[in-house]
């Protein structure tokens, strides 16, 4: 059932136009912190600092993907965004704030379509 609410607050938040703090303009994120609401200023920021280097997949947790999903995103690099979310949701695929975050880069990127079946 919650989900199931979920999912139409955020279909009507992507027919509404509404992006809340996620659609700000991103400048010095270091000392800034994340653009998204919610996320761990300090976790973020460890993850921000190994955006220039992969991670090794295999000893990686989902959360470390996330945080540089989160990372990528905040500096508008969408695609590179997308490659870790899916990494952390191939770990996890329950992992609830990385198919948000999904849902919200397909919506940004007007991938409508697929911004749903991320919802789904």
């Amino acid at each position: 059932m919650k989900k199931q609410l979920l999912i139409l607050i955020m279909i009507s938040a992507l027919f509404a136009g509404c992006g809340g703090e996620q659609t700000t303009r991103r400048v010095d994120l270091v000392a800034e912190g994340p653009c998204i609401e919610g996320v761990n200023a300090e976790e973020f920021q460890s993850a921000y600092k190994t955006l220039p280097k992969p991670l090794n997949a295999a000893s990686a947790k989902p959360e470390q993907f996330y945080m540089r999903g989160v990372g990528f995103y905040c500096s508008d690099k969408h695609a590179m965004a997308m490659n870790e979310l899916k990494l952390a949701l191939a770990k996890n695929p329950d992992y609830f704030e990385a198919l948000m975050l999904k849902a919200t880069i397909n919506k940004e990127t007007e991938n409508i379509v697929l911004a749903l079946e991320d919802l789904a």
